[in-house]
């Protein structure tokens, strides 16, 4: 079953001259994948259309079966770890842990939090300010914060590129013992950790496949581009 589906849609932000999607389609099953797109091709719009922080300029996105906009974001219960986290850097450790447990109403929210913290062996800095933090602590603070619910979906835009190989196993494992989905986008191709990939290239899906197949796929592409960019010299 699909957890969410993309029908060619198109965003254009009201600054930007070009769209960031356009016609636009897709269809992110339940499991492990990795979509692969280009740079600055739509990877973080895609991310924040799905989880509502953005609204579509048209085209249709559905979750499961319904339309987007009828199943609320706390129904979704979509955990989207950005490339650069946001933080209240000038809070603690254990306040950014349990401010979401406090909006959630959740009973003993310093108590869940410190367990959290204690789980993920961040003792050593529940009272330091987050902005005092190296990368990777922030890292792991941002993946206690997200694991202290067990999500339906996990978008992984980015964030997996600047995690060690310890903490990309521990996300993984996270993700595998929440029986969760899970959608990493990245651009490189050296960073994907999914048997499952689909590749786009200018808003159109080139390939999808078994991780096996993406190389030839890439080659193909670069091919493609190349021989377009030949034919639009000689057209000039």
């Amino acid at each position: 079953m699909a957890i969410f589906k993309f029908e060619n849609v198109t965003k254009k932000y009201h600054y930007d001259k070009y769209c960031t999607l356009q016609d636009f389609s897709f269809e992110m099953k339940e499991g492990i994948s990795t979509l692969l797109m280009d740079v600055q091709s739509g990877k973080s719009t895609l991310c924040k259309l799905v989880c509502g922080m953005e609204k579509a300029t048209s085209g249709k996105i559905y979750w499961e079966d319904k339309n987007l906009e009828e199943v609320a974001v706390v129904d979704r219960n979509i955990l989207y770890l950005m490339q650069k986290p946001v933080f209240f850097e000038n809070k603690t450790v254990l306040s950014n842990l349990e401010y979401p447990l406090k909006v959630r109403n959740i009973k003993d929210s310093k108590a869940v939090a410190l367990e959290q913290i204690k789980r993920f062996n961040l003792d050593g800095v529940a009272q330091t300010k987050v902005k005092n933090l190296p990368q990777q602590t922030k890292n792991l603070v941002a993946i206690a914060r997200g694991f202290l619910r067990q999500p339906k979906l996990v978008l992984i835009d980015g964030f997996q590129d600047q995690l060690s190989s310890e903490h990309l196993a521990l996300l993984q494992d996270l993700i595998n013992q929440n029986n969760a989905s899970a959608l990493y986008l990245t651009s490189d191709t050296n960073k994907i950790y999914t048997q499952r990939v689909a590749v786009y290239f200018d808003n159109q899906q080139k390939y999808c496949g078994d991780k096996e197949g993406v190389q030839q796929a890439i080659k193909d592409l670069v091919w493609l581009h190349d021989m377009e960019e030949q034919l639009n010299e000689r057209k000039q």
